[in-house]
């Protein structure tokens, strides 16, 4: 198996300036797929590996609807009644911002689209 260095870039913090740390890593074994060669990117904003779990309880499911809509709605409300989560959670369309972009994905990933 042939290993070729490369860096990852890795955003850290929720500050207006996030820390930038540079990682080298060797690539993981190629696996034969196809007409390739293909890759995957694959990130988590807040770590908790769970985009729509707004009650932090480890499952994205019906508990999470009061909570994300709370995270949309009334941010400051949400944030006094999940003083520990993420708000960040609640931006299932990955575009930066908890708004009412987020309602449609966030059906789709209770839900199914």
């Amino acid at each position: 198996m042939k290993r070729i260095p490369f860096s990852l870039l890795i955003l850290t913090g929720l500050a207006a300036a996030p820390a930038v740390a540079a990682i080298d890593f060797l690539v993981a074994p190629e696996y034969q797929s196809g007409l390739g060669p293909w890759g995957i990117a694959v990130g988590d904003v807040d770590g908790d590996g769970m985009p729509g779990d707004l009650n932090c309880d480890g499952a994205v499911d019906a508990f999470d609807i009061e909570p994300f809509a709370l995270a949309v709605f009334d941010p400051q409300t949400y944030g006094n009644q999940y003083p520990n989560c993420d708000i960040n959670s609640a931006d299932i369309n990955g575009d930066g911002s908890v708004d009412a972009f987020d309602i449609e994905p966030f059906i789709e990933l209770l839900f199914g689209p």
